[in-house]
């Protein structure tokens, strides 16, 4: 089933490198999917598990983030005029039921190391945004053809 999610993630991720922005009917297809195939091959009770847990760091995550923005770089650009967008933290919440929590840990900073390494070697010079969409999802990748055949 994970096949079906590669057309849209495929969209979003070509969306997000050229525009910086993901479309709402190709997140809303991805997350759909995502979402169903997760309830349909772990159960409801893993499903809900993990869909708290995850968004329990994510939560924290985004706290910790927004008081070092606020009190520990005061004047700079900071999470509500441009680090993240809308399109990031939707994308993410995709991904709260695929893994478990240690998993989902290690996923998010592996994928947002790859996205800062990206950003500072190409994308300083053509744009003020990480393309984290497109590097989370390339991350996603491997995962997703791990899983589609059966690792």
């Amino acid at each position: 089933m994970e096949v079906l999610l590669l057309w849209p993630l495929l969209v979003l991720i070509r969306s997000d490198f050229r525009e910086r922005q993901v479309g709402v009917p190709a997140l809303l297809a991805f997350g759909g999917i995502q979402w169903g195939i997760c309830i349909a091959e772990s159960g409801t009770a893993v499903f809900a598990e993990r869909v708290l847990e995850n968004f329990l760091l994510l939560a924290v995550w985004g706290v910790g983030t927004g008081i070092w923005f606020r009190w520990l770089r005061p004047g700079r650009k900071g999470v509500r005029t441009g680090w993240i967008g809308k399109g990031d933290v939707a994308f993410l919440v995709c991904f709260l039921p695929v893994f478990a929590l240690r998993l989902f840990l290690v996923f998010l900073l592996v994928s947002f190391g790859i996205s800062l390494i990206y950003w500072l070697i190409s994308g300083k010079n053509h744009s003020a945004t990480i393309p984290l969409v497109s590097m989370i999802g390339i991350c996603y990748l491997p995962v997703l053809f791990f899983r589609m055949y059966g690792y």
